[in-house]
């Protein structure tokens, strides 16, 4: 370097140093929705200010690649450093921004108008108790909508809370697919741990391949990003299945396959045809754990061999309806089959449509075949969290 760069360079050195000079350092969770990972953020505050935010380093301090230098072990038990992404490292514009909504505003104008008047916060929690209150009692429990946090369509308690129970049939997220997990699993997934099940990040390590259905997680999860590359780096396979070839196809995916929107369905039926017309599926798994008649009643549907002359979803026939080549279902089936432990995971945008709780059924049912439930390695169930294996349901098909 010369003289004049190195120069320069301890320039810039000291003036970074002195913008932090009298900074403390504060801890504190990122609330950002989306991920659900919470990662643990370091607050550089002075003078009463969040001046910066970084990813917390108490855990291999100073590794910028934790693979390299420390004990695999530790990843794998999720002793690794969570790695916040830009939306929990940019909040400050957030927490700062001028336009931000500091205490509760009443409209005082006509619809659409900008016309409000600022009130306290005991006016307005009075105000929205009574107007919900009122609403409830000459309506019926049923006639308040809340944002899904109040209680949920399959929630029998739901009716007793502000929200009533029809807080899910309009949330803007996971309601097809948590009906999806009731349906197959009869238990509430949030709560449920697989016995030695993982869903975090360091799960991608344990997977022989990683399929990614409609999943852009370079968009929806970039905290997940590191870990994806990492997996790729140890020679997992990642294959995305998306209509559009997005940033997580171009950038970490091995190998992309179009389908057109809304026929996830179809594809994962394809899929278990070849399950069962092949005998790939895990038999131990379904022996122990599946109920017996659910796993007929599926397997005569997709057989083409039930009471109701269903057409058989063969790779050909779902061809037309997916846009993809039955070839292509029948090798991604078999390598899905021979590839165990899998992580398959279809993000919750792919069920946001009408009947869109049956795609997440069929990926649930994919998972059951392939035994890919509850081990590390694996995506957990429909939502991406771990399930127990005593949880399966008796209700399978």
């Amino acid at each position: 370097m010369s003289d004049s760069l190195a120069e320069r360079a301890r320039e810039i050195g000291i003036r970074l140093c002195a913008r932090h000079e009298g900074e403390t350092i504060e801890y504190s969770t990122c609330p950002n929705n989306g991920c659900f990972d919470m990662c643990v953020l370091r607050q550089h505050v002075k003078d009463g200010r969040v001046t910066a935010i970084e990813t917390d380093d108490s855990i291999h301090v100073g590794m910028g690649r934790e693979d390299e230098y420390c004990d695999w072990k530790d990843i794998q038990e999720g002793m690794y450093q969570k790695r916040a992404c830009v939306r929990g490292r940019g909040q400050r514009s957030d927490t700062y921004s001028p336009t931000r909504i500091l205490y509760p505003m009443r409209r005082i104008g006509p619809k659409p108008s900008y016309e409000f008047e600022r009130i306290s916060w005991d006016e307005a929690l009075d105000e929205i108790a009574a107007l919900v209150k009122d609403t409830r009692e000459e309506y019926g429990p049923l006639s308040v909508y809340s944002d899904g946090m109040q209680g949920g369509t399959w929630d029998p308690l739901g009716v007793h809370l502000p929200g009533g129970a029809i807080a899910m049939w309009g949330e803007d997220s996971y309601e097809p697919t948590n009906s999806a997990d009731w349906f197959t699993y009869n238990y509430c997934t949030y709560q449920c741990i697989g016995e030695d099940g993982l869903s975090e990040n360091q799960t991608f390590f344990d997977a022989k391949a990683i399929i990614l259905v409609g999943f852009d997680a370079a968009v929806n999860y970039p905290e997940t990003v590191y870990y994806l590359l990492m997996a790729k780096e140890k020679g997992i396979p990642i294959i995305t299945i998306d209509p559009r070839y997005t940033w997580t196809a171009e950038a970490i995916g091995t190998q992309h396959i179009f389908i057109r929107p809304g026929t996830d369905l179809a594809l994962f039926c394809a899929m278990s045809y070849v399950l069962f017309e092949e005998d790939l599926y895990d038999h131990e798994f379904c022996e122990k754990y599946v109920e017996p008649k659910g796993l007929s009643l599926w397997r005569d549907y997709v057989m083409g061999t039930d009471e109701n002359g269903e057409a058989a979803k063969t790779p050909e026939w779902a061809e037309p309806i997916t846009g993809i080549p039955a070839e292509t279902i029948r090798e991604l089936a078999r390598f899905y089959a021979s590839a165990k432990p899998c992580y398959i995971r279809m993000v919750w945008a792919a069920a946001r449509q009408i009947y869109g709780k049956q795609a997440a059924r069929g990926l649930n049912y994919l998972q059951v075949l392939g035994g890919n439930i509850g081990h590390n390695g694996c995506a957990g169930t429909g939502v991406g969290f771990s399930m127990s294996h005593h949880l399966m349901s008796p209700y399978l098909g």
